[in-house]
């Protein structure tokens, strides 16, 4: 695929372009492609068996009450996946980690979204002071038993991609936890 052309269309929170390709039989076809900063995912575990979940609300599904673990976009001063997964880690939970696991990067939809997420398994996890949200972040931190979170996942109740994929990906390296 060629790009022949890329304008801006929109500028916001996130940002839009609407391309003008060359597909691979020659024709040309336009798409609109959404430009948003990369991502991490953190999968939080206590060293007695529980997981850091946070609930809150998320405007594209219109949606109260989203179970996910913490996450947050890449700032621009940020050098590596890493340094944001523990800053994420601290400013939703209020918690560090003894470790982190790199498990995962992945693109949520390659087809119109530019973002990739990258996942992250943090062990020892503790609490080491409040959260310290953003100004436009309205979230609730919990922890439950792990094998509770796989049960949230099972009844359909933890319906987040990087969540999803966190758990699915963490499982391995929890066998331990008797999920």
């Amino acid at each position: 695929m060629e790009i022949l052309e890329s304008k801006n269309v929109y500028s916001g929170f996130l940002k839009m372009d609407k391309l003008l390709l060359k597909i691979p039989n020659g024709e040309t076809i336009s798409r609109e492609v959404i430009k948003k900063k990369n991502a991490v995912c953190i999968v939080p575990v206590t060293e007695d068996g529980m997981m850091y979940l946070t609930k809150q609300p998320r405007a594209g599904r219109g949606i109260d009450d989203s179970i996910e673990f913490p996450a947050g976009l890449v700032e621009d001063s940020e050098d590596d996946f890493l340094s944001t997964a523990k800053r994420e880690l601290l400013e939703e939970t209020g918690c560090i980690a003894d470790e982190f696991i790199d498990l995962i990067s992945f693109y949520s939809d390659p087809a119109c979204c530019t973002s990739e997420t990258h996942l992250f398994l943090a062990l020892g996890v503790k609490k080491v002071q409040e959260q310290e949200l953003d100004f436009d972040e309205f979230l609730t931190v919990f922890k439950l038993p792990i094998k509770d979170v796989y049960q949230l996942l099972e009844e359909g109740q933890i319906k987040d991609v990087n969540s999803i994929i966190g758990l699915l990906k963490s499982k391995e390296y929890l066998k331990n936890y008797n999920i």
